[in-house]
């Protein structure tokens, strides 16, 4: 039983272990590749509709193509497992706060809702795509944000987790 207990914690751990270590530099290595570039609207904080598409004619046609496939084979995943990993330790350091469990999910809506609008712009490029293109900054913005409170909060928990064994371990010794 405890031998369960410890792989449903180890299980979002190695995933986006490996995601982050293994097929993230993989991934960003082929697109930048293919588009001649290292830039992306997935990592930028915050970008207008021109930026966008100024963006987008930089990467070609390949490139966009690229992008595209790899928002379509790649980017589905990568949400689902950070929202996974940042969820369930804020399950774990955050037990009395369950309202906090939202906030990953919020963070994987908002980047595929930002995949998607960008692909679409990407898609119908040289052709204007106006209302994507002015919502997609704003949406990449958002899930920016709350990416980085969702990681503060986690961040916040594991230490308030590992205070609170060292504590105990402390007092055990008095």
């Amino acid at each position: 039983m405890k031998l369960l207990f410890k792989l449903r914690h180890m299980v979002p751990t190695f995933f986006m272990a490996a995601f982050m270590g293994w097929v993230l530099p993989r991934e960003a290595a082929r697109l930048a590749s293919k588009a001649q570039m290292s830039q992306s609207p997935d990592t930028t904080f915050f970008y207008s509709r021109n930026e966008l598409y100024a963006l987008a004619e930089a990467y070609g046609e390949a490139g966009r193509q690229a992008y595209i496939e790899s928002r379509v084979r790649f980017d589905i995943l990568w949400p689902l497992v950070y929202g996974l990993f940042f969820w369930h330790l804020l399950y774990v350091t955050w037990p009395h706060h369950r309202r906090l469990l939202w906030l990953p999910w919020l963070a994987v809506a908002l980047d595929l809702l930002e995949n998607s609008l960008v692909s679409i712009v990407f898609l119908r490029f040289p052709a204007a795509t106006d209302p994507a293109a002015h919502v997609a900054g704003f949406v990449t913005a958002g899930k920016w944000v709350i990416i980085t409170i969702t990681a503060c909060l986690a961040l916040y928990g594991v230490l308030r987790f590992f205070v609170g064994i060292l504590q105990k371990r402390s007092a055990a010794d008095v």
